[in-house]
């Protein structure tokens, strides 16, 4: 009986190129002294790797011939049947083609909300999307990518901080040692493409870079070319993302520069990702906040506040939780006092203040600015503001004006959904 590959949707054979050109991402190899043969990494698992198979078409007989050296030393069964099946289950037509598809009928649940909740509850990082999070050294940028490792399905390539910072952050978060085997730091191209296969067949939840910039090393592309760029998006991340992973990745903002609407190098990282989050510690207060710069679906910007671009999701925090160190994502709230709307950053400085002043009566001005987390001059700010309206009382004693506790200060907050 002839070897023959047959496809089920109309009963032809499959063509020589037809199978070359659906085997092409399994790093697929011509043979320079056959024409009609190609080598490829096998289609069967070897518990160790390795398996490269020649696959070679005899157009005369019309026949096929699938040899690995592994399989047949491990006895498996009719591995041309095995290509057969493989070919198949590929869903493509007599060109090569799969079929059309209605974008209409996905669940809308796949792509949802559904990892790093914010301290309310709330997941900020899409299944199944790219995320960009980028901003300047010492923002918590992997911080907050260490911190998925604890409670999700995380595969993790650390190109920035090595081993003895991964390890002492991970201890930090209270992350379990069984949880740390996800690490890889691959050093070249292929090493990259083999891990990309590995969880396409097997997902995992989130696959975090830290950082694009060591990516880029190690695939010897330009970070600065689009076309480059575009090239790790459709070797690396778009494989992923049709798998239904979560995709993050960690990436700075030019040095020096004024421009934060882009990562650092070339403007296809932001264009061609669905998420972009920007890092950035506020002047006035001190806070490292979260803006969304672009969100494809949209649900994460409609909880960011309406002002400005872009858009403020929220605030970062490391705090400290006895022994361990909890990454917190306050998402932003719309505060108001009395039915007048507030800045969450001055609600917060507010309730502060008024809380120092309760427990501290007769304390001056640089009482309270010691006490309260910010800038001192918005702290000045918001003070003047609590004594024209009452919430803090002031008197002269000699030359210095002190402070005690006026009126019940209730802000009242409310998310944005």
């Amino acid at each position: 009986m002839k070897n023959t590959l047959v496809r089920t949707a109309d009963n032809i054979p499959w063509s020589y190129r037809e199978v070359k050109y659906l085997l092409s991402g399994r790093n697929l190899v011509l043979d320079e002294t056959n024409p009609n043969a190609f080598k490829i990494d096998c289609l069967a698992d070897h518990p160790f790797g390795g398996g490269l198979a020649r696959i070679t078409f005899d157009s005369a007989a019309s026949e096929w011939s699938y040899r690995c050296g592994v399989c047949n030393k491990e006895g498996f069964g009719n591995l041309v049947e095995q290509l057969e099946q493989w070919l198949n289950a590929q869903g493509v037509d007599s060109r090569g083609l799969k079929a059309h598809y209605n974008p209409m009928l996905q669940d809308e649940n796949d792509n949802a909300l559904r990892f790093l909740p914010d301290v309310y509850g709330r997941p900020m990082l899409y299944a199944g999307l790219i995320h960009f999070l980028y901003g300047k050294p010492g923002v918590f940028k992997s911080w907050v990518a260490l911190s998925l490792v604890k409670t999700n399905n995380v595969r993790f390539w650390d190109f920035e901080n090595g081993v003895a910072v991964t390890g002492s952050r991970l201890k930090a978060l209270g992350t379990p040692v069984e949880k740390g085997h996800v690490f890889d730091s691959p050093t070249s191209a292929e090493a990259v493409k083999a891990r990309v296969k590995e969880y396409v067949k097997n997902p995992p939840e989130i696959v975090c870079i830290d950082g694009f910039s060591g990516l880029a090393g190690v695939m010897e592309i330009d970070p600065d070319s689009n076309q480059d760029v575009l090239s790790v998006y459709t070797t690396v991340f778009a494989p992923l993302r049709r798998a239904g992973i979560a995709v993050l990745v960690l990436d700075h903002l030019p040095k020096d520069s004024g421009i934060e609407d882009f990562p650092i190098g070339a403007q296809a990282k932001k264009s061609q990702a669905d998420v972009a989050l920007l890092v950035k510690q506020n002047a006035r207060t001190e806070d490292v906040e979260i803006f969304v710069s672009k969100d494809r679906l949209g649900v994460l910007s409609a909880r960011c506040s309406g002002v400005g671009f872009p858009r403020l999701l929220g605030t970062l925090t490391l705090e400290d939780e006895g022994e361990e160190v909890d990454v917190k994502i306050a998402s932003v709230r719309e505060a108001s006092v009395n039915g007048k709307k507030l800045e969450t950053i001055e609600a917060r400085i507010m309730e502060s203040i008024w809380r120092f002043v309760s427990d501290n009566a007769h304390c001056t001005k640089s009482d309270i600015e010691r006490a309260v987390r910010g800038k001192n001059d918005l702290i000045r700010d918001v003070l003047e503001q609590m004594v024209d309206q009452g919430y803090v009382k002031r008197q002269l004693a000699g030359k210095t004006n002190l402070h005690s506790v006026g009126q019940s200060l209730e802000i009242t907050y409310s998310h944005k959904d």
